[in-house]
């Protein structure tokens, strides 16, 4: 045991706002075809004048356990309400200027404009899944 001290959530709002968030993970692309296309494929195998292209295969263990070695906030939920405190952490994160260890950690709620152009690219790995009722019609 490790002794931590878990605060409660006891914003009703604020719990529901993590709690609507919550995700499972993606752990794992589906395409089922893919087509390299690049020198290392060796003499008369690719095509200059395509574009170049490549196939990696990962073979990732363990990520449950990953996960579960990450920090995990524990205490001092509040809602940010001063602009000025609003400001500094999107800095912060614009430039990417929080350490993964850091003691002090954000959950953001944001609305999201996922160019119709990009649906397509991206139907094997959505960027931005979320959590809705897939209606008939959508099918």
């Amino acid at each position: 045991m490790t002794g931590q001290r878990l605060d409660l959530i006891t914003d009703q709002n604020m719990y529901m706002m993590v709690e609507q968030g919550l995700r499972g993970g993606i752990s794992m692309v589906s395409k089922r075809y893919a087509r390299a296309n690049n020198p290392d494929m060796g003499e008369g195998k690719w095509t200059a004048d395509k574009p170049k292209s490549s196939i990696l295969y990962l073979d990732a263990n363990n990520l449950y356990g990953w996960a579960m070695l990450q920090y995990l906030p524990t205490g001092n939920f509040h809602w940010v309400k001063e602009e000025n405190e609003l400001f500094n952490i999107q800095k912060q994160i614009e430039s990417n200027e929080i350490p993964d260890d850091s003691s002090e950690g954000y959950i953001l709620k944001v609305k999201l404009e996922y160019p119709q152009a990009l649906h397509s690219q991206h139907t094997d790995y959505p960027l931005a899944p979320e959590r809705m009722k897939v209606k008939k019609e959508w099918l």
